[in-house]
């Protein structure tokens, strides 16, 4: 048998054994593999976003390049999306997109989400094997990655984060290049770089910041042989060239193509600090975890100590006692080690030293004193990242790296029964400290009230009627978790929807937050302008958001019913006349409406805007009545119109 032969085996081995444990720890899962998705807990989670992600991709085309909007949902503005965005999640949207033409959303959720587990596991083997550290250690490795509480938080969350293959696979990249700098492992290591802005644009910044780590190592490495100064910065130039041609300029473009389509997605400063991860954050096992609240007893701290579970970056005890076991017998014994070896633990020393500086919170708090972090500085330039706490991905690898080296260290020369033991207390107890409850959960992506999506009565008489009609599922008002339950309706009946703003800051956003009742007396004309055809009243939602449901038998003037489903609600069709234009506030610069003496007020903030939106084009007047807060007081006001002249 040829090299290649067994490599090509032991790499089927180690893919087909990976899938093996995705299946075990997502147990029961493969039995309801196409109706149940990972992490699917029947409400609007960001897991049954990515579903209906998948479902609408390939229903309705997908975007690369540039802004794009999602035209099916929001009408008639659509719903805003940076089209580079879906180019930046390829690892995921690519396969996804061309899997779901052939299976059902659930199904190739299921596949990309056991995929990102056993990919992600199969490329920390092939780092810690191709630094020769052994079978039994590498193997520890990957398994370690698997179920770590960050890939399985992410698995079961947050489907394109479960793709993690970039991570080892780029420090595998610099540690070659830093081995034998030639201009086919600089390309090597841009790839690989460029591997991980394809996977997430979280992941693009992290591999990034790698890569300049690396490129550091790699030049106080050059000053160290007999290279030269001149031929250590032409080594040096080959990598930072290859980084700029094949990532730095492919990116800039894609930025800049975006153009204001990323305020869509603009983050608050004071997230740095929400998501940011604190060192305890990684030593002390996370909110639901067996081992958090059998002997920790962390499950209070949660969500306080992780919101949104995004600082979920537990490294296990077994992990972190070899990384540092490794450390000290690195040092011990540096001139036995191999090149790759030494090599290895500088690259993961410094790649866990700057990911942990990057995860920060920032401010850090230490005895009273605030410290800016360095996420601080990248938010004033990618404003669109937040959860700098997912930089503890990197640290993971780093950390798993310098395990898998300790591991290999205490091992080497012991005998048999020694090595064997050793490698079998490390399983044990890295499979008992460090992973969250397992197995991990499943369920469908959506339920209503016990039903599943295809059993609500509004939904199965949409999709037996009117095809094309434009739906807006009432009430409206704008709420993301309320949107995302009627996008899990779209995927029955396929209608284009007026809801799905998904509290953004769009004009799709605005509309229903203004005219989300449809009892208002300014409700019907403007579903009419807007092209809404018909009304579904949805009985769950209006007890979901605590409001009286109108009468679904007796339709107000603008509407005339269609269907009355009994408790499942009703359908009405808008017949009021449609107006050249409608008004309606920009409701992020605006608060709340409020009623003062029967009369529904907003109270503008310094700035305000008011929208206008009119399907035909036109000019139009816009009347409106303005009083101040204190009628004993004069207030000035002052109106820029669309053409930039102010009044």
């Amino acid at each position: 048998m040829t090299r290649r032969q067994r490599v090509l085996i032991e790499t089927l081995l180690v893919l087909v054994a990976a899938g093996v444990i995705a299946v075990v720890i997502t147990w029961p899962l493969a039995l309801h593999f196409d109706t149940d998705i990972l992490g699917g807990s029947g409400g609007p989670s960001d897991s049954m976003g990515y579903w209906w992600d998948i479902w609408n991709n390939h229903r309705n085309g997908i975007d690369f390049f540039g802004g794009a909007v999602q035209d099916q949902i929001g009408v008639p503005f659509g719903r805003p999306i940076v089209g580079s965005g879906n180019l930046l999640l390829l690892v995921f949207t690519g396969p996804a997109w061309l899997l779901a033409s052939v299976a059902s959303a659930a199904f190739t959720y299921n596949v990309m989400a056991l995929a990102g587990l056993a990919l992600s596991a199969g490329a920390m083997y092939l780092l810690v094997r191709w630094l020769g550290l052994g079978i039994a250690v590498a193997a520890w490795a990957g398994v370690a990655m698997e179920i770590a509480p960050y890939e399985a938080f992410r698995a079961s969350a947050h489907l394109p984060l479960a793709h993690m293959e970039w991570a080892p696979l780029l420090l595998l990249a610099g540690i070659a290049w830093i081995r034998r700098p030639t201009w086919r492992r600089a390309i090597l290591l841009a790839l690989a770089t460029l591997l991980g802005w394809l996977s997430n644009p979280y992941y693009g910044a992290m591999a990034t910041a790698v890569a300049v780590t690396i490129l550091a190592v790699g030049a106080f490495a050059f000053l160290r042989r007999p290279f030269g100064i001149g031929a250590a910065l032409k080594r040096l130039g080959t990598a930072i060239a290859a980084l700029f041609v094949l990532v730095g300029i492919p990116v800039l473009i894609l930025l800049k193509a975006s153009g204001g389509a990323t305020e869509a997605v603009t983050r608050q400063r004071v997230e740095l600090e929400l998501y940011g991860a604190r060192v305890w954050d990684y030593v002390i096992p996370p909110p639901g975890s067996w081992i958090g609240d059998g002997i920790a007893g962390t499950s209070g701290l949660d969500p306080a100590r992780s919101p949104g579970g995004e600082r979920m970056v537990f490294l296990g005890w077994a992990v972190i006692a070899l990384a540092i076991a490794g450390l000290v017998l690195a040092w011990r014994r540096w001139g036995a080690l191999t090149p790759k070896e030494r090599t290895g633990v500088a690259v993961g020393v410094a790649v866990a030293l700057v990911a942990g500086l990057m995860s920060a919170a920032s401010p850090t708090r230490i005895l009273g004193f605030e410290f800016p972090m360095p996420s601080s500085l990248v938010f004033d330039y990618l404003p669109y990242l937040r959860a700098y706490a997912r930089f503890g991905d990197v640290v993971l690898v780093a950390v798993l790296l310098l395990g898998a080296i300790g591991l290999a260290l205490i091992v080497r020369g012991r005998s048999t029964l020694w090595t064997n033991a050793w490698i079998a207390a490390a399983f044990v107890f890295t499979c008992a400290t460090l992973p969250l409850t397992l197995p991990l959960g499943s369920g469908p992506p959506l339920v209503i009230n016990g039903q599943l999506p295809e059993q609500v009565a509004t939904w199965q008489w949409l999709r037996d009627h009117d095809p094309g009609a434009t739906v807006i599922e009432a009430p409206a008002f704008t709420s993301e978790d309320v949107d995302r339950y009627y996008l899990g309706g779209q995927t029955v009946h396929g209608h284009p929807l007026a809801n799905g703003g998904l509290n953004e800051h769009s004009a799709a956003a605005d509309f229903t937050d203004e005219f989300g009742n449809p009892l208002s007396s300014a409700s019907a004309q403007a579903y009419a302008t807007a092209g809404i055809d018909l009304v579904a009243i949805e009985p769950w939602a209006y007890a979901l958001r605590k409001i009286a449901m109108p009468a679904v038998s007796r339709p107000p003037q603008g509407y005339a019913l269609v269907a009355n489903l009994g408790e499942g609600g009703g359908i009405w069709r808008v017949t009021a006349a449609p107006r050249g234009a409608i008004a309606f506030p920009d409701r992020t610069t605006w608060d709340p409406a409020r009623v003062v003496n029967g009369v529904r007020w907003r109270y503008m903030r310094d700035s305000a805007v008011m929208r206008v939106f009119s399907p035909n084009g036109g000019r139009f007047i816009v009347n409106f009545t303005a009083a101040g807060y204190d009628p004993l007081l004069t207030y000035p006001l002052s109106i820029t119109a669309p053409d930039g002249t102010t009044h």
